[in-house]
């Protein structure tokens, strides 16, 4: 009789990677793929009734951010199983990663010519950095990671730019020049014309929005490190057994969220209808 080789996946995990890549598309399908500001005109007739506008509503309030968080989360957990893995068959897994992430930043940018707003390239990028964290005591993790959703990344960059450009491309809305001609070259121009512009300048917007005052880079790397940190206590491994944590955690996370959202309700009706980057915060 033949034996049947259990598999070593972990299911649940390869089911949130198909519920976050799902998202993910739908969230891009809603902002036409774009990957930019948009003029108001084109939001305008994108929009053919108040229908529209409500599944915008529940996209940005539901969806959006959310399933990048899931993503970025699922990249840091398979790091630590990977790692792990090898750890276990005394091999060292780190150069086999690094060449991994310089495949990923080649994969990434050939994307990036057809869509400005690939993210393979940075996470290729922040990849790397989590080399240095695989032997670094779960405080320290914790700590880092604590600083990062604290927003300090977006503390520190706009100490240094005071809230303007990091690569000099102006600010990231639809009234910005460039941003009016990126769109006029999506819908007149030339597939060549789009790998031109997307090549360079879409890159250094992508840089702009990731690590400048935007700070998208800094919460997607805290995210690799809370996955990191559920690979390394097991947590998936052993789900069914912790229905409690699991369960403490999302009455804890509902609470949060209640709380962050009338803060973030109060600190905006302060500041007025034209919140900018040197007094949100106030």
């Amino acid at each position: 009789m033949t034996s049947i080789k259990k598999s070593s996946r972990i299911d649940i995990i390869d089911a949130l990677r198909g519920f976050a890549l799902a998202g993910i598309v739908i969230v891009h399908m809603v902002e036409n793929y774009v990957a930019a500001p948009v003029p108001e005109a084109a939001v305008e007739a994108a929009h053919a009734g108040v229908f529209d506008y409500v599944i915008d509503g529940v996209v940005v309030i539901l969806l959006r951010g959310k399933f990048f968080a899931l993503f970025s989360f699922l990249f840091g957990l398979s790091f630590y199983i990977q790692m792990n893995n090898a750890y276990q068959k005394k091999v060292d897994y780190r150069y086999r990663f690094l060449w991994r992430m310089i495949l990923l930043m080649i994969i990434g940018y050939l994307h990036s010519l057809f869509y400005r707003g690939d993210i393979l390239t940075i996470y290729a990028m922040l990849g790397i950095f989590l080399l240095f964290f695989y032997k670094l005591r779960s405080p320290w993790i914790l700590a880092t990671m604590a600083v990062i959703f604290l927003g300090a990344g977006r503390f520190i960059t706009f100490a240094f730019t005071d809230g303007q450009s990091l690569f000099s491309l102006g600010e990231l809305t639809a009234e910005n020049p460039s941003m009016i001609q990126y769109y006029h070259i999506l819908s007149k121009g030339s597939i060549w014309e789009v790998f031109q512009t997307n090549a360079w300048e879409g890159h250094l917007m992508k840089l702009d929005f990731q690590l400048g005052i935007f700070s998208r880079a800094y919460l997607t790397f805290g995210f690799f490190l809370l996955g990191f940190y559920a690979g390394r206590i097991e947590y998936f491994k052993h789900y069914m057994e912790r229905t409690k944590l699991t369960r403490d955690l999302l009455w804890a996370s509902l609470i949060l969220f209640c709380v962050a959202v009338l803060i973030t309700v109060a600190s905006f009706a302060q500041i007025g209808p034209e919140p900018k980057f040197d007094n949100w915060y106030a």
